[in-house]
């Protein structure tokens, strides 16, 4: 049964107007991202930006630990956390409003219209709790709906995308993938 969304446009504009990047104005104007490095992160984590930016980043279920760990680990600012639903093969989706079909995987993301989980993190802690800290955020993330409560340990199709702070206009080089909608 498909739930009932009304704001397909939330996700069409972010996505096609790529209005996506999310910077925090308190990050040193010094700091530079590490494009090759970033591309290089995602490629070997089979991640999917979304769109042609690097913010809103999916990530497997198999891969979210490493992911997260080698950009913390890299100097990355994990931002915030978007949610979707992954459909495999040609299933329709279920609770999201559509997306990209996968790069890596038979089958595609369709994104939950929630709020994003903004993550305030102290980024003098030690790498190590950081990576904890947003590991933690991901596995214990429950959502309600009015019938029902569904939560990322019971719900092998909830997948997580990760929101990096990143500079004015990253631009990826590569164009993004079809999207499916409702």
């Amino acid at each position: 049964m498909k739930k009932p969304f009304s704001y397909l446009f939330a996700f069409c504009s972010r996505t096609f107007a790529n209005i996506g990047v999310r910077n925090n104005i308190n990050r040193p104007p010094s700091i530079r991202m590490d494009k090759e490095k970033l591309d290089e992160i995602i490629e070997k984590h089979k991640a999917q930006p979304v769109g042609n930016g690097y913010i809103d980043i999916i990530v497997s279920r198999d891969n979210y630990k490493n992911f997260v760990s080698d950009l913390v680990n890299n100097g990355f600012t994990v931002e915030s956390i978007s949610w979707w639903e992954w459909c495999p093969g040609k299933k329709g989706n279920e609770y999201g409003l559509g997306g990209p079909k996968s790069q890596f995987y038979d089958g595609w993301f369709s994104e939950l219209s929630i709020d994003l989980d903004d993550i305030k993190l102290d980024y003098e802690k030690k790498s190590e709790n950081i990576i904890e800290d947003i590991i933690n955020r991901i596995e214990t993330k429950t959502i309600f709906f009015p019938n029902e409560t569904l939560t990322f340990k019971q719900n092998n199709w909830l997948t997580a995308a990760i929101w990096l702070d990143v500079p004015e206009d990253p631009r990826r080089r590569e164009a993004p993938a079809s999207c499916h909608l409702l």
